[in-house]
């Protein structure tokens, strides 16, 4: 039987840590970008 709650944890946290590496890689690209320019 599939555990529910455990697969809507592992998407949410799943979900929080995309996010956070997408905020990560994205001000990383920026502050490239600066040092580029």
């Amino acid at each position: 039987m599939i555990d529910l709650k455990r697969i809507v944890n592992i998407l949410f946290f799943g979900n929080v840590v995309n996010k956070k590496l997408l905020n990560y890689i994205s001000s990383n690209y920026f502050f490239k970008s600066l040092d580029v320019n």
